[in-house]
């Protein structure tokens, strides 16, 4: 009886959660009393009656970020592994960026400001150093770690030089809880043989002085354009006179000519009237 009486009774209550997922459809419905209705109901029918409308569900982990968000799952897990080692011996070749992480890294394990190459060379200063790069499953680096000691160091994001954690006892110190996971299992994790181990030379950093050389080109060129500037005054002032002494020199002409016109004809006036007496008598 009992076993007869089951398969009725979850087919009743498949149909009375198929029942309800349809009053969810309607305007008006009272919908906290049917999800209450609902929850009362084992779970694997409620789920069944609901793919009809949403589908079925998917697993966390195939979701997306920003699905995950909206329903408050936490992220997925991060995996990050090694691809590069790099131990730094003395005369050994590094760029300015790696340079300043293990300077900072090591100055986290004893509190010393100190140039890479007192901690490469023989000496009271010297340490065990490891720099490692950490990429995504993407192959995209993350972060650059760097072992001092053994079981010391600091972590920073990829190509940064601000320590974002450090490493105390062979244990991660960081804030961020999933990251903090990865990049303990990351350091954890025995290195592999595709891994690319190689010793390095450190190089001196050197000062550039050329922006002050063009700061000073670019001063004497601007000089020099003002002195031709200014040379190109006088010939406009010379001209000008010239064309001023032209201009007297037209104006003096027609006085005189004028004062000869008037004599010449003063004097007609003479030499007729002296003829005019001459005939009268």
């Amino acid at each position: 009886m009992s076993s007869s009486s089951e398969p009725a009774s979850s087919s009743a209550q498949s149909k009375r959660a198929r029942a309800l997922v349809r009053e969810l459809d309607r305007p008006n419905s009272d919908v906290y009393e049917l999800f209450a209705q609902l929850d009362a109901l084992p779970r694997e029918t409620v789920l069944a009656a609901l793919a009809s409308s949403t589908g079925p569900s998917r697993p966390p982990e195939e979701l997306d970020d920003d699905v995950r968000r909206v329903h408050g799952f936490a992220p997925p897990a991060l995996q990050l592994t090694c691809t590069r080692v790099v131990k730094p011996a003395a005369g050994a070749r590094l760029g300015a960026t790696t340079v300043e992480q293990i300077e900072r890294a090591c100055a986290t394990w004893d509190g010393l400001a100190l140039p890479l190459g007192a901690r490469v060379a023989d000496g009271e200063h010297a340490l065990a150093i490891e720099h490692r790069t950490l990429d995504d499953l993407d192959g995209m680096p993350q972060f650059d770690v760097v072992l001092v000691g053994g079981d010391g160091g600091a972590i920073f994001r990829a190509g940064t030089t601000d320590v974002y954690a450090t490493v105390a006892y062979g244990k991660v110190e960081a804030r961020d809880r999933r990251e903090r996971t990865a990049l303990q299992q990351a350091l954890d994790a025995p290195l592999d043989g595709d891994v690319e181990e190689e010793p390095v030379t450190v190089v001196k950093k050197r000062r550039t002085t050329a922006p002050r050389k063009t700061a000073t080109a670019t001063k004497t060129t601007t000089k020099t354009a003002t002195k031709t500037k200014a040379a190109a005054k006088p010939t406009t002032t010379k001209t000008t006179t010239a064309t001023k002494t032209a201009t007297k020199t037209k104006t003096a002409t027609k006085p005189t000519a004028t004062k000869t016109t008037t004599k010449t004809t003063a004097k007609k006036k003479v030499v007729a009237k002296k003829t005019a007496a001459r005939s009268r008598r």
